[in-house]
């Protein structure tokens, strides 16, 4: 058997496999599940073959919400609510695939925790792109490998830049581009300076920086299961804030 471990995100794939099984016309529902299952099966083993048909699969779900509710209770609260589908989708994976779950964690987490020199996280979400390792994006049918150099910068410029997926907003004008520029370059110190100037003259608070951070952050390996991110020693940047305070 292969040493290779293929950490697949399961929350994204029932939605891939539900969605085009369930409809609303006029208040009225209609869900064909056996087809929906089927589609399930298909895009895991469709992965599975294209990536290494000899590797272990490892399936991660969130059930309930996470420890990020706990710290922002605005936290994905504009999204709404699942089709009624994804639920027995769940329930398949659950029995039928030895899906995994933890209380208080995400799907996203389970997989960073997990990720090693031989495993792959299978997702489309670009919040993994932080975790060093292999990477396979399905959909564009793409395997990377991310630098711990890399997957830091991604970390940090999803701070600068918010996640609007997710419902929480970064620095005022700094989209995607922007912010990789602002971190292209340094040691851990230097790229949380950045963040932090750049909060502190956008008009934001370094407590603001380190909540997104929290909330960006996910769990790596060796990380404890309950550990909550902690920005590194930086600059002090206290007469820079009370002068931004002092011209407003």
């Amino acid at each position: 058997m292969s040493n290779d471990l293929l950490l697949i995100d399961g929350d994204i794939l029932c939605f891939k496999a539900g969605c085009p099984h369930y409809d609303t016309h006029f208040d009225v529902e209609t869900m064909n599940l056996p087809a929906a299952i089927e589609s399930l099966e298909f895009f895991i083993g469709d992965i599975h073959s294209r990536i290494n048909p000899e590797a272990q699969v490892r399936i991660f779900l969130t059930m309930g919400k996470s420890f990020r509710h706990d710290l922002f209770p605005a936290y994905k609260k504009h999204r709404k609510p699942a089709p009624p589908i994804i639920a027995p989708l769940r329930q398949y994976l659950l029995e039928h695939k030895g899906a995994e779950f933890e209380e208080g964690l995400e799907a996203d987490d389970l997989m960073g925790l997990n990720q090693t020199g031989t495993s792959v996280i299978c997702t489309i979400d670009k919040d993994l792109l932080q975790i060093p390792g292999k990477h396979y994006h399905w959909d564009a049918d793409r395997l990377i490998t991310i630098s711990p150099e890399e997957g830091l910068r991604n970390f940090f410029a999803q701070v600068l830049s918010g996640d609007s997926t997710d419902n929480f907003k970064g620095c005022p004008g700094i989209g995607a581009k922007l912010s990789r520029e602002i971190v292209s370059e340094g040691e851990v110190k230097d790229l949380w300076d950045a963040v932090v100037f750049t909060y502190l003259t956008s008009g934001l608070s370094v407590n603001q920086a380190i909540l997104n951070a929290r909330l960006a952050y996910i769990l790596h390996p060796g990380d404890t299961h309950d550990y909550l991110w902690e920005p590194p020693e930086s600059t002090d940047f206290t007469t820079l804030a009370n002068l931004l305070k002092e011209q407003k």
